[in-house]
């Protein structure tokens, strides 16, 4: 079984990307054809979560396990 993915934003770069980040969090921005969530689950074949600020946490759903594997947001997911 694998472990769902959290994509996390980070207060202190999550403000680099601002005013593109004022709407949306970090792993839903597009940059390319994919967003950042969209990456990690062609990558991993597995369900990807958000976790991001307050005011933005109502448009994402929260993870159903207990468990994840934490990730933050602006990192690139590759095969290495």
């Amino acid at each position: 079984m694998n472990l769902p993915i959290v994509l996390f934003d980070d207060a202190t770069w999550r403000d680099e990307f601002y005013p593109f980040s004022v709407n949306h969090s970090i792993a839903d921005l597009r940059y390319g054809i994919y967003t950042q969530r969209e990456r990690w689950v062609k990558l991993t074949d597995t369900k990807v979560y958000i976790q991001t600020i307050d005011y933005l946490s109502a448009l994402y759903e929260p993870p159903t396990q207990p468990e994840a594997v934490f990730v933050a947001a602006n990192v690139l997911p590759n095969m290495e």
